[in-house]
């Protein structure tokens, strides 16, 4: 059974049912303590007198280090033996390297080991051994140099009158640098070392790293944390070890800081180069914006530039615009004034028949020349002149114009047709001579060309008719009408003879393009010995050299002209 013992009342209470086996438990703690001496009616004020220290008023750390103090007294820095003099390498100190150290152990070994001295370990050994312990590991060693006697002043932040910067910040440096980390150390320099090297060198300084410690001011050494009573007390111990060398630490940070700053702040370059680099950097900002005010105003110009630019393409524009209108209304005017006249002139004329026939030349003629009143001049002075003759031959023509645009083979055809009629006989009373296949033909054209409701239809396809190629039969508007109302039927047959005897007896051409009909077969030959499938140029070439006195361009058109024949006759049949 689990045996508890309860202060004061001097029995044991036993707890639980089950059998276990017997452990004795004290039970501890401030508040355990006073409610024992309560139950035993002692008060906690007789238990200590006004001198002593009432631990359970302080806090944790208070009370362990009155509790140590109690126990050991307070503690006394010892001093020790110089383990650099042990080694014998005094004259080096704490700028002995390593290896140094080791050899000058090894060195002290073999002369004090207990083997040289018949098996007895003497004082001198043993202090070898502790120097080696400390100098040999480079964090113990740290902390035993850091103890060494060091002149922590700087100097103020004014130099004294008539001292100098150099001489007065060079000594210091050169002391502090000792507990750099890194190596090696920049020096101070002098009045002629460069910008670049001085900024170094504070920058190196500013960023400072000591490895200086402070454990030779702890308050618990290795011997006191080792014979602590608790693992409570070893953590206190070392925790208050700590707290006073980080205080210490950040005091020695601030120092360095301390002394970068205010040799900075004296430093006759850094005021040198810091003003030169102010200027550059004043001069930089100008410069940016002389450049940024430089481009807006090329871009104000620029824009000015092309809004000028545009408003005078825009204004010349307004006036061509104008000018054009100007100018149309101006020829619309000579035009109007033109056809005014044209017509005034056709309205003289007393033959009422001429007056129609007229009339309706004008009307092909100003529809043609649509607002030209420069063409319309030369039929103004046709009729002015009475020249009727010349104005129907003026509107034939531009009849004759829109019929090539229309059909480019129509004009050929026509003179083809116009020489097959001509062979012909003209009977004594034109007025009952028969119409021809190609006058059915025109007629019909006329009749779709100009519609039902056109002004003076009748009298314009008369015209249309006497004015065809090769006509030899003046066709009145009656003899149109009537013509239209007639069945027409074409006789198969006599188109083809038609035909042949076109073919048989082309009609006389131009002077200097006359065929013979050696001519026409030596062509027809040429034509089937050169086939279409050769190259266009080569080929005419090669027919007009088989053809007798003719050259490329006349065999090109005399077959261009047989062609449109053949399909002439083809449409009229």
């Amino acid at each position: 059974m689990l045996h508890l013992e309860w202060f004061g009342k001097g029995e044991d209470e036993v707890c639980g049912k089950n059998q276990l086996s017997t452990k004795r438990v004290e039970l501890a703690g401030r508040a355990h303590h006073a409610r024992c001496l309560n139950a035993a009616g002692v008060s906690q004020s007789d238990t200590s007198d006004t001198d002593s220290v009432k631990t359970e008023d302080l806090d944790d750390d208070a009370r362990m280090r009155a509790d140590w103090e109690a126990k050991h007294g307070k503690h006394e820095d010892m001093d020790e033996d110089d383990l650099y003099s042990i080694l014998d390498i005094s004259h080096l100190g704490f700028s002995a390297s390593q290896p140094q150290i080791k050899k000058a152990y090894q060195r002290a070994v073999l002369i004090h080991h207990p083997d040289k001295k018949g098996g007895v370990e003497d004082e001198a050994f043993l202090k070898v051994q502790k120097a080696w312990e400390v100098l040999g590991n480079a964090a113990k060693r740290r902390g035993y140099d850091s103890q060494f006697a060091f002149d922590d002043s700087i100097p103020g932040n004014v130099l004294a009158t008539g001292a100098d910067f150099y001489a007065t910040f060079e000594p210091v440096f050169t002391r502090n640098a000792r507990f750099s980390v890194r190596k090696p150390v920049p020096h101070l320099g002098d009045a002629k070392t460069g910008a670049e090297k001085v900024k170094k060198f504070y920058n190196f300084w500013l960023g400072f790293e000591s490895w200086r410690e402070f454990s030779k001011f702890d308050e618990f050494h290795d011997g006191d944390i080792e014979n602590a009573g608790s693992r409570i007390e070893r953590r206190w111990m070392t925790r208050q070890n700590e707290i006073q060398r980080n205080k210490r630490k950040k005091k020695e940070i601030a120092r360095v800081q301390d002394l970068v700053q205010r040799a900075k702040s004296l430093d006759p370059r850094v005021a040198h180069y810091t003003a030169t680099e102010k200027a550059e950097k004043e001069a930089l900002q100008q410069a940016k914006v002389d450049k940024k005010l430089a481009l807006e105003q090329e871009k104000l110009e620029k824009e000015t530039r092309e809004q000028d630019q545009a408003d005078r393409i825009l204004r010349e524009e307004k006036e061509i615009a104008l000018k054009k209108k100007q100018e149309r209304q101006k020829t619309i005017k000579a035009y109007k004034e033109a056809k005014a006249t044209l017509e005034n002139l056709a309205d003289q004329i007393k033959d009422i028949m001429l007056c129609g026939k007229v009339h309706g030349a004008l009307y092909n003629i100003t529809e043609h020349h649509k607002l030209d009143a420069e063409a319309l001049q030369p039929f103004i002075v046709m009729l002015e002149a009475g020249d009727f003759d010349e104005l129907f031959l003026g509107e034939q023509k531009i009849a004759d114009d829109k019929e090539a645009a229309l059909n480019p083979g129509a004009p050929k055809i026509h003179r083809a047709v116009a020489q097959v009629v001509e062979t012909e006989p003209v009977s004594s009373k034109p007025e009952a001579t028969p119409w021809s296949h190609a006058e059915i033909s025109y007629l019909s054209k006329a009749v779709k060309k100009f519609p039902g409701g056109s002004r003076n239809r009748w009298m314009i396809i008369s015209q249309y008719m006497n004015g065809m190629t090769g006509a030899t039969v003046e066709r009145s508007p009656e003899e149109c009408i009537a013509q239209s109302k007639v069945k027409i039927t074409i006789n198969a047959e006599a188109a083809f003879e038609d035909f042949k005897a076109t073919v048989a007896a082309p009609a006389p051409e131009e002077e200097g393009d006359v065929w013979t009909s050696e001519q026409q077969t030596a062509l027809e030959q040429a034509l089937k010995k050169y086939p279409g499938s050769m190259e266009k140029n080569a080929r005419w070439k090669a027919v007009a050299k088989d053809v007798p006195d003719k050259n490329k361009k006349e065999c090109v058109d005399r077959f261009k002209f047989l062609r449109q024949t053949l399909m002439q006759q083809k449409e009229q049949a």
